[in-house]
């Protein structure tokens, strides 16, 4: 049987395809890429201004032990990025305001420390499972032990290599990717559900804090971030 030049070269393309994302597993597992994430606002009035100005789109990128969040709101003027390195238990919390830069840097203790100024949470492992962006992913019910008692469902999977990734936050117990979660923080309460999950290689300089961005302290980021959320809700 004769294969066209054509078939050849589609049937070459599938093979290189698939050698490259076999090349970003580990175990198995996806240990680099890209995870794009929805952005919904729970307990935001669906007539408020801030829908129009609120980001819509989260993107996670991660190789190893490695990631970096990003979001933008604002039409473009503002934007935050997270960087997490969990080799040396490192954080680093980045905002660009139009043409300011700011960056605050942790160490394991004080992201610890940091991280007691959410409300303590108790997480009940339900035994559900919901396939999210095509992985299969695990239910824990979230109970906020505040005077709200609130409790909502989070998910998280196994099935991609990215170890410790929950340390430095309110969810430090569960050993798993968080693929629908929640978070309450400058009055806001913002839901992120993965969307799309991406083979991907990314360059190491994504992890990188720019030599432009001024390191600031962190009671000072907070009130920074704090006014541009003010500012929004006007």
């Amino acid at each position: 049987m004769i294969i066209s030049r054509h078939r050849l070269l589609l049937l070459f393309s599938l093979v290189v395809l698939i050698a490259g994302c076999e090349g970003l597993k580990k175990d198995g597992r996806l240990s680099e890429g890209i995870i794009e994430y929805n952005v919904s606002y729970p307990k935001l009035d669906p007539n408020s201004v801030l829908i129009e100005l609120l980001p819509t789109k989260m993107t996670l990128f991660f190789k190893d032990d490695l990631f970096k969040t990003d979001l933008s709101a604002g039409f473009g003027m503002f934007r935050m990025n997270v960087i997490v390195r969990n080799d040396d238990k490192k954080v680093s919390q980045m905002v660009k305001l139009i043409n300011d830069r700011f960056v605050v840097n942790y160490d394991e203790e004080a992201a610890i420390e940091s991280n007691r100024q959410f409300p303590e949470i108790r997480l009940e492992h339900t035994g559900n499972l919901k396939t999210i962006a095509g992985y299969q992913c695990k239910e824990a019910i979230v109970t906020v032990l505040n005077d709200s008692n609130e409790t909502y469902s989070i998910y998280y999977t196994d099935q991609i290599k990215l170890l410790e990734s929950n340390w430095f936050t309110q969810y430090t117990e569960l050993e798993g990717v968080l693929m629908e979660y929640q978070v309450e923080r400058y009055n806001l309460c913002s839901r992120f559900t993965a969307s799309k999950v991406t083979a991907t290689e990314i360059d190491d300089d994504v992890f990188s804090v720019p030599e432009e961005y001024k390191e600031i302290e962190e009671q000072e980021m907070n009130d920074k971030m704090q006014e541009i959320f003010d500012n929004f809700s006007e």
